[in-house]
């Protein structure tokens, strides 16, 4: 499996992802959690490494397959508030809910705009 192996694909996945967190914390109304207190973000992402899928990668039930696994490294500037707020949840919460993750899925990883 190929998966990001060629610069394309990375650059695509790279490109999406960073669109997805500066959007996450740039865009819409504030919510009442990190978002309130984190602007004016800009992200630079990197791909460094992958794991493939093992099993049965068909059908509908993606809880019975091990998933691709990418490993990024992530530069970020931003404003905040709350100088407490530690980076390593400002990079995650994006991700945190399932409602997120398949926003992410659905409206940036699979839409061909770049």
């Amino acid at each position: 499996p190929s998966a990001l192996a060629s610069p394309p694909d990375r650059e695509h996945y790279e490109a999406k992802t960073m669109r997805y967190l500066d959007a996450f914390y740039n865009e819409g109304s504030k919510q009442q959690d990190l978002r309130a207190v984190v602007s004016g973000v800009t992200t630079t992402l990197g791909v460094t490494g992958q794991t493939f899928p093992t099993g049965n990668v068909s059908g509908e039930d993606c809880d019975l397959i091990s998933p691709l696994t990418v490993t990024f490294t992530v530069e970020m500037t931003y404003s905040t508030t709350d100088p407490a707020v530690p980076f390593g949840e400002i990079v995650a919460l994006p991700f945190s809910k399932k409602r997120l993750q398949k926003k992410y899925m659905d409206e940036y990883l699979t839409v061909d705009d770049v």
